[in-house]
């Protein structure tokens, strides 16, 4: 009695779960267009930041003042020094774009949370994770321009200027979060409890508790490879080796532990950065794998069924672009369908999640 008043008192809100993907669809736009600014090379172009934005340079003479300040910061002198003023456009434009979708999302939380808050629109918990989610949307701004900052920094060694490769996965590691908690929160909005929908979950819950285990296994290292993919962008990893199963000649290859001390070669080694990801990738793809073969030998609700065939679908995709990025050298094009795939793997494993999802406050009355 007690677990179905919980699921009564739980109703869906479809317009604010309509809201929130809207700001998922949003935040998946805004990941890509990271990926395709950093590999255009445009994220240094823009060398201040303002909270509210601004206009893009208007007149000539406004677009010849913004280009001589990025002309006195090293990535002008180290890789673009013949570069003109119509060259300089584009990566200000993609820069500017990336920015300014930021600050459209920022708005298009607050404005509706404003609302929602106004008309006691939502319970309580619901609208402190709203908050929270705005909260999350202001950090990942400060994330990026404190990225970006340690881009304009002369390198020590006089190298290639790049940002450092820890902040530029910390932004992205926060942008994951960002999308998945608001996935979440979305689709707790349309379906608070999917799996509390079937009318024998009591009988079936002890049954699928081993796959939601192994389910939560698998997310946890499609997050681990997600986070060791920032590094293999944050140090130009993905393209020291474009040959595959094998790093060149090698299993293993020789460089791997050139660093001192050791720890740095896990994120600073492009040779070690880059086979970590493709360990960690492939141990993802065998993971969600297993997931669905023992899925199959277990009775599931639909829509679970549903989404874990999503998640190996996708999987077995994201895994092939990767071999392709690397085998032709990271152009542009699938090195973004790559970036966009894990953020569909993400998806799809959030949703696979959803659906065996059971509050707590049901699972102790279950218990009980």
């Amino acid at each position: 009695p007690a677990a179905a008043e919980t699921l009564a008192a739980a109703k869906p809100d479809a317009p604010i779960a309509a809201w929130l993907f809207v700001v998922s669809g949003m935040i998946f736009g805004i990941v890509v267009l990271g990926g395709l600014t950093r590999l255009t090379e445009s994220g240094l172009s823009m060398t201040d930041w303002r909270p509210q934005g601004s206009l893009p340079p208007q007149t000539a003479e406004e677009w010849e003042k913004e280009f001589a300040r990025y002309k006195s910061y090293p990535e002008y002198s180290v890789v673009h020094p013949d570069m003109t003023v119509d060259e300089f456009k584009f990566i200000y434009y993609m820069e500017w774009g990336h920015r300014m979708w930021g600050r459209l999302i920022g708005a298009a939380i607050a404005v509706p949370l404003a609302v929602v808050i106004a008309r006691r629109r939502v319970a309580p918990p619901m609208r402190r994770k709203l908050v929270t989610l705005l909260g999350l949307c202001g950090v990942q701004g400060l994330v990026g321009w404190w990225m970006v900052k340690s881009g304009l920094e002369k390198p020590e060694d006089n190298t290639v200027p790049r940002v450092s490769p820890y902040r530029l996965t910390t932004h992205l590691a926060s942008a994951f979060v960002l999308f998945g908690y608001s996935l979440w929160l979305g689709m707790t909005a349309l379906r608070p409890s999917p799996l509390l929908e079937n009318p024998t979950f009591r009988d079936a819950i002890m049954r699928i508790r081993p796959v939601k285990t192994m389910l939560h296994l698998a997310a946890g290292l499609v997050a681990l490879t997600i986070v060791s993919g920032g590094f293999v962008a944050g140090n130009d990893a993905g393209m020291i080796y474009d040959t595959y199963p094998k790093m060149g000649d090698e299993w293993i290859p020789s460089e791997i532990l050139d660093m001192s001390p050791v720890y740095k070669n896990v994120f600073e080694n492009a040779a070690t950065v880059q086979f970590d990801h493709r360990m960690l990738a492939l141990l993802s793809l065998v993971a969600i794998s297993g997931v669905f073969l023992r899925s199959r030998k277990v009775p599931l609700p639909p829509q679970a069924r549903r989404a874990l065939h999503a998640a190996a679908g996708v999987v077995a995709i994201q895994f092939s672009l990767g071999i392709a990025t690397v085998l032709t050298n990271v152009p542009v094009s699938l090195a973004a369908t790559h970036q966009a795939g894990s953020m569909a793997l993400f998806s799809t494993l959030l949703w696979a999640m959803h659906t065996l999802r059971i509050p707590r406050s049901v699972l102790r009355t279950i218990v009980r």
